[in-house]
């Protein structure tokens, strides 16, 4: 179930699991989407929309939730809510799951920020919605 009117406080579990501080994401400027089951967040969504271009900023499923659709209806549910021209995401060279998600969601390689990542060149994608 994708919950849309997220607590920033029900995330705390899933942040100690992704391994990032979670304060950074109480903003006037970030939405967030988190996936829910059994009443235990597995996922969520950090992205903002201005005017009508959205930024995907972070998306992270738990490890034993990953391959069951729940990162692509996450990104989905964006355009049933938003009437946005197109979606850009960042995306590590090296993560070669998220980059063929992301293709099959209909996202394209538009350039790459070289050393973008401590350890890898960074992907800027684009998907055309409208």
């Amino acid at each position: 179930m994708i919950n849309k009117n997220v607590d920033i406080s029900s995330l705390k579990d899933i942040f100690n699991e992704y391994q990032e501080n979670y304060s950074f994401v109480d903003s006037d400027f970030l939405k967030i989407y988190s996936y829910v089951t059994n009443d235990k967040v597995v996922a969520f969504l950090l992205f903002n929309v201005m005017y009508e271009k959205c930024e995907i900023v972070d998306i992270f499923v738990l490890k034993e939730y990953r391959n069951k659709g729940i990162a692509s209806k996450l990104i989905k549910e964006i355009t049933n809510d938003y009437t946005v021209d197109n979606i850009t995401l960042e995306v590590s060279m090296l993560n070669k799951n998220a980059i063929n998600l992301y293709e099959k969601l209909g996202f394209k390689k538009i350039s790459v920020r070289k050393n973008y990542y401590k350890d890898s060149d960074g992907i800027l994608m684009l998907k055309e919605v409208r």
